[in-house]
C-alpha cells in the first residue's frame, strides 16, 4: 500500500507540473510592456514640462534679485555723491536716441568704487534685444539716468518679449520695455 500511495503521489504530481491545459507564463505580453511604456512616457512628459516652468520662475527670480543689488548700489551711490549716476557718450545703443547703459559702464563703475561687489548678468537664457549685448556677447540689465530725481533700469525676462523697467520714477523705452516692473 505505501508503494500505490507513493506512485499516486509521483502521479498527482506530475500531472499538476506538467499539465497540459495550465499554461505557464514568463515574462510579460507585448500589450503590456506598451501599456507601461505609454504611462511612463506620459508621466515624463509632465514631469519635464513642470520642471521647466520651476526653472524659467527660478531665473525671473533671479533676475528681480540682481536688480534689487543694482537698485540698492545706484541708491547707495546716490547717498554719497548727492545724485544718481550719469551714463557716459559710450552707452549709446544703436538705432536710438536716448543714452542707454547695456554695456556695463555704469554697473563697472559702481564696482570700482565699491557699492557693488560683482557685477550681475541675466542668466544666458534671458530674452535679449540684439542691443542688449557686452562684450563676449553677455546680456546685461540697461540703465539710463534721467534727472537728479529719475533713473530707470530695464529688464528682459522669461518668456521672450516679457519685459520691463523699474528704478526711480522709471521711464518706458518705446517699443521694447514698455511695462512697468511689477516688483
Amino acid at each position: 500500500m505505501p508503494y500505490v500511495v507513493h506512485n499516486l503521489l509521483i502521479i498527482a504530481l506530475w500531472l499538476c507540473y506538467n499539465n497540459p491545459m495550465k499554461h505557464k507564463r514568463f515574462g510579460f505580453t507585448i500589450v503590456e510592456l506598451i501599456v507601461v511604456i505609454v504611462v511612463i512616457a506620459i508621466l515624463v512628459s509632465i514631469t519635464s514640462l513642470a520642471y521647466r516652468e520651476t526653472q524659467k520662475n527660478a531665473r525671473n527670480e533671479a533676475r528681480k534679485t540682481d536688480v534689487a543689488v543694482l537698485m540698492g548700489a545706484i541708491e547707495e551711490y546716490r547717498a554719497d555723491k548727492g545724485d544718481y549716476p550719469k551714463n557716459t557718450s559710450t552707452c549709446d545703443a544703436p538705432g536710438t536716441s536716448t543714452t542707454q547703459c547695456w554695456r556695463d559702464e555704469i554697473w563697472t563703475m559702481l564696482k570700482d568704487q565699491g557699492y557693488l561687489r560683482e557685477i550681475p548678468h541675466p542668466d544666458a537664457s534671458a530674452p535679449t534685444p540684439a542691443y542688449n549685448t557686452a562684450g563676449g556677447g553677455k546680456a546685461n540689465y540697461g540703465y539710463i539716468y534721467g534727472s537728479p530725481a529719475q533713473y530707470s533700469i530695464y529688464v528682459s525676462l522669461e518668456p521672450a518679449n516679457t519685459s520691463c523697467y523699474t528704478g526711480k520714477n522709471p521711464q518706458p523705452l518705446s517699443g521694447v520695455f514698455t511695462s512697468a516692473c511689477s516688483f
